[in-house]
């Protein structure tokens, strides 16, 4: 599911719920990632549920990133929160 995200959201133009539904059987299922390519999952999932016009799950998904999130996410998610 991982990579099908990625191929839809590479799509001209992006199928966000196909990426929204993917990254979320993946990121609902047992992690097979380190922590922080999840924490990227979650913030990329949480750009989708953006663009979908869905600031509520979005925002649940950028409060779910932790201290195991890069310096990088963490920055972006914070840049999210304050566009919302």
């Amino acid at each position: 599911p991982r990579l099908l995200a990625e191929v839809c959201l590479k799509l001209d133009p992006p199928n966000y719920a196909d990426a929204k539904t993917a990254l979320t059987v993946y990121l609902g299922s047992p992690p097979r990632l380190p922590p922080p390519v999840l924490a990227g999952l979650k913030l990329t999932l949480a750009r989708v549920y953006a663009a979908l016009n869905e600031p509520r799950n979005a925002k649940a998904w950028l409060d779910q990133l932790g201290a195991a999130a890069p310096p990088d996410v963490q920055a972006a998610a914070k840049v999210q929160l304050a566009q919302m």
